[in-house]
C-alpha cells in the first residue's frame, strides 16, 4: 500500500471513531464560523509579504476566499466516501502548489492559522470539558492530516521534477552543442554588426538594438539557463548584457555622437561582447554529461519536459509582463490514415507535421509531441494576434502540403487548432487545459480550423 493510501485509510478510521453527538455539533460549528476563520486566514496571509508574492486581495475576494471556506467545512466535517474522495483532491492541491512554485512552509503556516483559530473558537465555548477536547482533537488531527496528503504531494512532484530539470538540461545539449554554439556566436556577432551600422549611421532608433531583446538575448534569456543550470557565468553574462544596454540608452539620452565618443562606446561594447562570448563558450566545454530526451519517431521535445519548461517560462512571464501561448494541435482523422495506409503511413504523416511545426516556428518556441497524433507549441513573447497568425499559417501550411504515401500517393493532411494565451494564473496546467478545450471546439466544430480559448460566461 502507497504511502498517501496509509494516510487516507488513518483519516477514514480517525473520522469514525468521532462520536456521532460530537460530529453532530462540530459540523454546525464550522459551518458557522467557516467564513470567519477564512476571511481572517487571508487577512493574515496578506499583511505577509512573503506570502503576498503568491496570492492578491482581487483574487481572495473573487475566489480563494469561498474555496478556503468549502474547505474547512470539507476537512472538519466529512466522513466516509465523501472523506476518501476529499483526500484525494489534497493530493491534487499539493500538486498544485508545487506547479505554482508556493512554498510548503507558506501552505504549513495556513494550517496553523486555521488550527489555532478554530481550537481558540472551541475553547471559548460552554463545552463539555469532554466534548471540547474530542473537538479539539478532531480539528487538529483532521488538518494535520491534510497537510500530510498535500505536502507528500508536494514533495513527490518536487522530486520528480528535479529529475526531469536535470535531464531536460542535458537533453538540450544533446542534439548538437557545437552547431548551437555556432548559431549563438553568429546572433551575437550579427548583433554586433547591426548596431555599429546604427551607431555610425546616427540612426534615432538605437533602443530597437539593445543586446536584451536581440535574438541572442532572446535565446539567453529563455534557454541558457535551462541548458546549464545555476552556473556563475550565466550571471556574468546576464549583468554584461544590462550593462551594454544601459550604455546604449545612456547614448541615446545624450546629446550629440561625435566621432570619438562613437568610437568610445564601440570599443567598450566590444570588449563586454568578447566577454560574453569567452563565458558562454566555457559553459559549452564544461558541459560533459548528455542524456537524450527526444520523441524517438519525430525527434521533437518529449512531454516529459513539458512542466520543467512551462513552470519556467510562467515565472519569466510573471516576472518581465512579457506573452506567453500554448498551442495544441491534433492531426485529423488520423486513425482512417492508419485503417487505409497502415501504420508505417502513419509515421510518416506524423514525421511529416512536425517537420512542418519545427519549420513553422523560432528557434526560441517550443515544440512536443504531446502524445499519439497530438502537438503541442509553446509560443514566446508573441502577443495573441501574432500567435493567432502564426497559427493559422501553420493550419494552412499543413492543409496544403500533401504527405507522400508508401505506394507514391500524396495524402491530404488537416489539423485542428486549439490556442491559450498566458492571463495571470500562475499555474501553467490550467492554459494547458484551456489549450485543450479550444482544440476539443474545434475538432467538434468542422476540424482544420484555429480555435482560441474564451471563458464561458
Amino acid at each position: 500500500m502507497k504511502y498517501s493510501e496509509l494516510i487516507v485509510k488513518e483519516w477514514l478510521e480517525f473520522s469514525g471513531m468521532l462520536p456521532e453527538l460530537v460530529s453532530v455539533q462540530l459540523i454546525g460549528m464550522t459551518e458557522e464560523k467557516a467564513e470567519e476563520l477564512a476571511e481572517e486566514f487571508y487577512r493574515i496571509m496578506l499583511d505577509d509579504p512573503y506570502a503576498a508574492r503568491f496570492i492578491s486581495p482581487d483574487v481572495v475576494q473573487a475566489r480563494l476566499r469561498h474555496s478556503m471556506q468549502q474547505w474547512i467545512i470539507s476537512t472538519l466535517t466529512l466522513k466516509g466516501d465523501a472523506l476518501l474522495a476529499f483526500a484525494g483532491r489534497q493530493y491534487d492541491i499539493g500538486n498544485i502548489h508545487s506547479r505554482v512554485g508556493i512554498p510548503a512552509s507558506l501552505v504549513l503556516k495556513g494550517m496553523r492559522i486555521i488550527t489555532q483559530s478554530m481550537l481558540t473558537y472551541i475553547q471559548s465555548l460552554p463545552l463539555d470539558s469532554r466534548v471540547s477536547i474530542l473537538m479539539q482533537k478532531y480539528v487538529s488531527v483532521s488538518i494535520q492530516i491534510a497537510s500530510e496528503l498535500m505536502t507528500y504531494a508536494y514533495e513527490n512532484y518536487q522530486l520528480n521534477e528535479a529529475k526531469n530539470e536535470e535531464s531536460y538540461r542535458l537533453y538540450n545539449l544533446i542534439g548538437n552543442p557545437e552547431l548551437e554554439r555556432g548559431k549563438q556566436q553568429a546572433a551575437l556577432f550579427n548583433w554586433e554588426n547591426g548596431l555599429i551600422y546604427a551607431l555610425v549611421s546616427r540612426t534615432n532608433n538605437i533602443e530597437s538594438y539593445l543586446l536584451n531583446d536581440s535574438e541572442f538575448g532572446l535565446w539567453f534569456r529563455h534557454k541558457c539557463g535551462q541548458y546549464f543550470g545555476q552556473q556563475p557565468e550565466i550571471d556574468k553574462i546576464g549583468q554584461l548584457i544590462e550593462d551594454i544596454d544601459g550604455m546604449l540608452k545612456k547614448d541615446v539620452d545624450g546629446e550629440g555622437n561625435e566621432l570619438e565618443l562613437i568610437q568610445s562606446l564601440l570599443s567598450d561594447i566590444r570588449a563586454k561582447t568578447m566577454i560574453i562570448n569567452n563565458l558562454f563558450s566555457s559553459l559549452f566545454d564544461d558541459a560533459s554529461r548528455l542524456e537524450s530526451g527526444k520523441d524517438a519517431l519525430t525527434k521533437l521535445l518529449n512531454r516529459r519536459f513539458m512542466s520543467t519548461i512551462l513552470k519556467h517560462e510562467v515565472k519569466l512571464v510573471m516576472a518581465n509582463g512579457r506573452n506567453l501561448s500554448v498551442v495544441m494541435l491534433d492531426v485529423d482523422h488520423f486513425k482512417k490514415v492508419n485503417d487505409t495506409w497502415g501504420h508505417s503511413a502513419g509515421d510518416d504523416v506524423l514525421r511529416h507535421v512536425a517537420t512542418i511545426l519545427t519549420d513553422s516556428t523560432r528557434p526560441n518556441d517550443y515544440v512536443f509531441r504531446y502524445g499519439g497524433e497530438e502537438f503541442m507549441i509553446v509560443y514566446l513573447e508573441f502577443n495573441p494576434h501574432q500567435t493567432l497568425s502564426f497559427v493559422e499559417a501553420i493550419r494552412e501550411k499543413i492543409h496544403s502540403t500533401p504527405c507522400e504515401m508508401p505506394d507514391g500517393h500524396m495524402l491530404q493532411v488537416s489539423a485542428s487548432f486549439g490556442v491559450s494565451h498566458f492571463r495571470g494564473h500562475p499555474d501553467y496546467q490550467q492554459m494547458v487545459d484551456e489549450a485543450d478545450m479550444a482544440l476539443y471546439d474545434a475538432k467538434n466544430s468542422g476540424r482544420n480550423r484555429v480555435v482560441e480559448f474564451a471563458r464561458k460566461r
